[in-house]
């Protein structure tokens, strides 16, 4: 657990259990996390400072991190889109993504298709087909 507070009270903090005191006076904090974390960021921040603090700690966060904001919601329009779904869409808006579709097939064929899928011996995708 890392902790931010002024350099005064760093060895209070760290005997309430924290392994890193980020003074935030005078340190660059996202800097500092990155350093603590070698790179990867953190799991989860509990901010108690007000929006724009809150909206600042969602860069610190890994993927699939947790924000508990308690003085002020964080503005999401600040977290960019994730990459590899922004990557997924403009492939498949070029049409140069391949689904793999083995064969579409219709909705009374849908229990006889899991069976066969259950075998693992379909290469590609049934998907189901509206008629």
């Amino acid at each position: 657990m890392f902790a931010t507070e002024a350099a005064h009270n760093a060895g209070h903090v760290e005997a309430l259990g924290a392994e890193a005191v980020i003074d935030f006076r005078t340190e660059d904090i996202p800097a500092r996390v990155r350093e603590l974390t070698d790179g990867r960021g953190l799991d989860a921040v509990v901010d108690t400072i007000g929006t724009d603090s809150a909206t600042a700690n969602l860069r610190l966060l890994v993927h699939g991190g947790g924000l508990a904001a308690i003085a002020g919601r964080p503005d999401l329009s600040a977290v960019p889109p994730f990459g590899m779904l922004t990557d997924l869409l403009e492939l498949t808006a070029e049409d140069r993504l391949d689904p793999m579709l083995a064969r579409g097939i219709a909705l009374e064929d849908v229990p006889a298709a899991l069976v066969e899928l259950s075998g693992r011996g379909v290469r590609g995708k049934l998907v189901h087909v509206r008629d």
